[in-house]
């Protein structure tokens, strides 16, 4: 349900506004019409866009974590459905259990009824639909609401390690552009009056200052729509096409993006793809399964290949090591987990341990940036103090020598 305000007239000729709750514009409209009422304009105060963006992980793990303890005692699931939502007092997050109870009323299971929302990655409605097809929703649940917490921790430390170094970088920006297109022209226009030899570095800021000025506003439109353009002609291109091909090269060759491919695509499919053997699923259904998951990646095509390798007879462990985003180290356990018949385990173990593992090296990477933005503050600085200190000294010598 989505929140409109609406401006109509009274029977007393007063103008005014009010809120309505429905589906779309033209069911309020619809709503607001049957009552006798009609609105002059019809806004809505929530876009499509941010109606359909997905919950918090501590949100979701406190739901689920709720849920779960609920199941376990014994209470249906639309009994825990309905007493959680009288305890939230987000609207937000009562509309979210409001729209799971309506699911489930209507004969769905808890994962699809998650699905419809939109607001639930997909990796956890599978997740989630294995144990309810194991009985073991409520431990499922709990399994999820660990995940989600461990995520939400994980990004948190990210985000702390990383607010020093990006305050350092907005103020070195900010104080060089200060300089550069404020500062430098004043002093420009001095050593102008004083026909004084302007210094090459002062120069070069001064063609910098005349530059952004003439054209700086198109260019910084260009370089949005430029982006803009790019990022959706590669969500929307096919798997074929020169551009994705193109972007799928330059990850796999940068070690840096290489890393968080594995830790964006290899984790949630080692994960993923092992509960559902571990459920019991056939290797068939669990890889067109991936292959739905991962159908807007970059390695739509490859997952897709793995499928048609299996149905072929191509042993699985192999037609997985030969996936760009599966490290070799991952490849040989995958193939000694099949060796011994635990491939579901070690899948999941692998999972786990590239996620520590990359996340540790994410947080190494992030210490590192701290002192590179200390080292282009001080760089900044020099150049500054080549450009403008310099040229003033020499021009206070060049006077006292007079």
């Amino acid at each position: 349900m989505a929140r409109f305000i609406y401006h109509y007239i009274d029977t007393r000729g007063r103008n005014r506004l009010a809120f309505a709750e429905a589906a779309s514009a033209s069911a309020c409209l619809r709503q607001l019409q049957a009552v006798g009422v009609c609105p002059v304009f019809v806004y809505g105060l929530q876009l499509p866009f941010f109606a359909r963006r997905k919950l918090g992980k501590r949100t979701l793990a406190m739901l689920f974590r709720q849920l779960a303890q609920a199941l376990a005692s014994g209470v249906s699931l639309l009994e825990a459905l309905h007493f959680i939502r009288q305890e939230q007092h987000g609207e937000g997050v009562r509309r979210f259990l409001q729209g799971l109870e309506g699911g489930v009323l209507s004969g769905r299971a808890l994962s699809e009824a998650l699905g419809a929302t939109e607001k639930v990655d997909g990796m956890l409605c599978q997740w989630i639909a294995i144990g309810e097809q194991r009985g073991e929703l409520a431990a499922v649940l709990d399994e999820v609401a660990a995940y989600l917490e461990r995520q939400e921790k994980l990004a948190k430390r990210t985000q702390q390690q990383l607010i020093y170094p990006l305050v350092v970088l907005l103020s070195v920006f900010a104080v060089g552009g200060f300089l550069t297109l404020v500062v430098m022209p004043i002093l420009a226009e001095q050593f102008f009056a004083s026909q004084a030899d302007m210094p090459w570095l002062m120069r070069f800021f001064l063609w910098w200052h005349d530059a952004l000025a003439a054209g700086g506003i198109w260019l910084l439109l260009l370089l949005i729509i430029a982006v803009a353009l790019s990022v959706f002609g590669v969500r929307r291109a096919s798997d074929d096409s020169p551009g994705r091909r193109l972007l799928r090269r330059a990850v796999l060759r940068t070690r840096f993006l290489r890393r968080l491919v594995v830790l964006r695509t290899y984790v949630p499919f080692a994960r993923l793809s092992g509960q559902l053997l571990h459920a019991g699923v056939g290797a068939s259904e669990v890889f067109a399964e991936m292959r739905r998951y991962f159908r807007r990646s970059l390695f739509a095509e490859d997952v897709a290949a793995l499928e048609q390798a299996i149905a072929r007879g191509v042993p699985l462990t192999t037609a997985m090591g030969a996936l760009p985003f599966v490290p070799a180290l991952a490849g040989q356990m995958l193939a000694g987990g099949e060796r011994y018949g635990h491939l579901a385990e070690s899948l999941l173990e692998s999972a786990d341990y590239y996620e520590a593992r990359l996340m540790d090296e994410l947080a190494l990477w992030l210490r590192f940036a701290e002192p590179a933005a200390i080292v282009l503050l001080g760089v900044l600085v020099l150049v500054l103090a080549m450009g403008l200190f310099l040229p003033i000294l020499d021009s206070y010598q060049v006077l006292l020598s007079q």
